[in-house]
């Protein structure tokens, strides 16, 4: 008599898994969000002040990371720093853009960036 392998379950891959993001800190911070694989959340950089809260949605099976930026400055469409230089934070930059693109900062979050 054969065995068979049990039945693999299918996961669902709805956008119904929050991903809440607060500033706990005393200043702004930028968080950088960086989506290995899945659907990630609709906004991958942006400001929050000391106690603000974002929420957002990601697919059940969303793998990725969440980073803190400081003393950010961009340009006003977000595209670049403020002041052309190569980084736009000072700690956690994405390349000097707002919102991250996968895989980028990860090294910087891991390791704090360099001046």
């Amino acid at each position: 008599m054969s065995i068979k392998a049990p039945r693999k379950l299918e996961r669902r891959k709805l956008d119904i898994t929050p991903l809440l993001v607060t500033n706990r800190c005393p200043n702004d911070v930028w968080p950088g969000i960086s989506t290995q694989s899945g659907r990630g959340p609709g906004e991958s950089g942006f400001k929050l002040a000391p106690g603000e809260s974002k929420n957002q949605t990601v697919s059940e099976d969303w793998q990725g990371r969440v980073w803190g930026r400081t003393n950010c400055t961009f340009n006003s469409d977000g595209t670049a720093p403020a002041n052309g230089s190569a980084k736009a934070c000072l700690s956690g930059d994405c390349y000097g853009v707002l919102n991250c693109k996968v895989g980028v900062g990860a090294r910087e979050s891991r390791y704090g960036s360099s001046s």
